[in-house]
């Protein structure tokens, strides 16, 4: 049981927060094993979590895997599909790749300028 494992069972419910027992439960492995993965995942930001206050008991957190965190992979794929579309074919892959760029940087400058407002 590995990050890789971990990472491909939140992936697999996109957006959906679970505890590390349910991961464990699914993955089949121990819920410190899999609290660790999930540590590790966290501090690379491949995963998010967030504190459960549940009625009885101590706090707990959940986890999640969300696009938000994986713009790498969202850029990548957005790449492909704005290439194989036909209004774009003729485009070169440099010019195409600088408006990406383009877009990436207004949208770390738009989530930058609402940092603190929440």
């Amino acid at each position: 049981m590995g990050q890789k494992e971990v990472l491909d069972i939140l992936k697999r419910n996109p957006a959906k927060f679970f505890t590390v027992v349910e991961i464990s439960k699914i993955a089949g492995s121990n819920v410190q094993t899999v609290y660790s993965l999930l540590k590790k995942l966290v501090n690379n930001d491949e995963i998010e979590f967030k504190q459960f206050l549940p009625k009885q008991g101590p706090p707990a957190k959940l986890y999640a895997y969300t696009k938000k965190n994986n713009h790498f992979e969202q850029t990548v794929s957005e790449y492909i599909k704005l290439k194989a579309e036909n209004r774009f074919s003729f485009m070169p892959s440099d010019v195409l790749t600088n408006l990406m760029v383009v877009k990436e940087i207004k949208e770390m400058k738009e989530m930058l300028n609402n940092v603190g407002k929440n």
